[in-house]
């Protein structure tokens, strides 16, 4: 079983982080499973738990790890800075006009079934912004970064910002802010698009066994020193 990477979520200096992911059951799930996943999230410099409970989980078995959802801070982050790239598979018009912000890089990605599909190095030179946001979903958007990232700049940051860009342009609509408060907005989002969350749900029962095995072994070693 592949080591988890969630643990490092700060950078030891000032300068900026190199790729910020948001991490949720799915994408910690394909940090256990999968290899070329797991080798692929050591270039980010920052991992956020963008999901409540996981956070919980990993904070109750001794994680050092940092609660941000991943639409919040695409939110705030867009209140504040009016220049930066968003790659999805949105046209410039469509988030021109919604988010209204005349200065964004965009850059239309089309479906791939592999990220190795992709020609990162052309890719790279239709990118002139220093933060970019890839929003193509979990594990798409985390392989796709490791690849690109060698072809960009030093002084770039990019964020594998998942689902906020859908949320931010209303394609998608956020829980209510009940659901929200009672940390449930996952039961919510499964209900409504049942189809596209259930793949994500795949990993659950994964890493609620991983938490366990932990939780278990935590338990033991504390008894042996009394």
């Amino acid at each position: 079983m592949y080591d988890p990477k969630i643990e490092k979520y700060s950078v030891g200096s000032f300068q900026k982080p190199r790729a910020v992911a948001f991490a949720d059951f799915n994408f910690f799930g394909q940090s256990l499973l999968n290899k070329e996943f797991n080798k692929a999230i050591d270039v980010f410099d920052i991992i956020y738990c963008d999901g409540y409970w996981l956070y919980i989980i990993l904070k109750s078995i001794g994680f050092n790890v940092v609660y941000k959802p991943g639409p919040i801070f695409f939110t705030e982050f867009v209140k504040n800075h009016t220049k930066f790239a968003i790659l999805s598979k949105y046209s410039q018009l469509e988030i021109d006009t919604i988010l209204g912000i005349n200065s964004l890089n965009v850059v239309e990605l089309p479906f791939v079934d592999n990220v190795e599909d992709f020609n990162f190095e052309e890719l790279s030179k239709l990118i002139v912004s220093d933060d970019i946001f890839v929003s193509i979903g979990c594990p798409k958007q985390e392989l796709f970064i490791d690849r690109i990232i060698q072809y960009l700049p030093r002084n770039a940051t990019c964020y594998a910002i998942g689902a906020a860009v859908d949320f931010s342009l209303g394609k998608e609509k956020r829980a209510p802010s009940i659901i929200q408060w009672m940390r449930i907005e996952f039961l919510w989002r499964l209900m409504v698009s049942r189809r596209k969350q259930w793949k994500k749900w795949k990993s659950v029962p994964v890493v609620l066994s991983w938490f366990i095995k932990k939780l278990f072994l935590k338990i033991l070693m504390r008894r042996q020193r009394f």
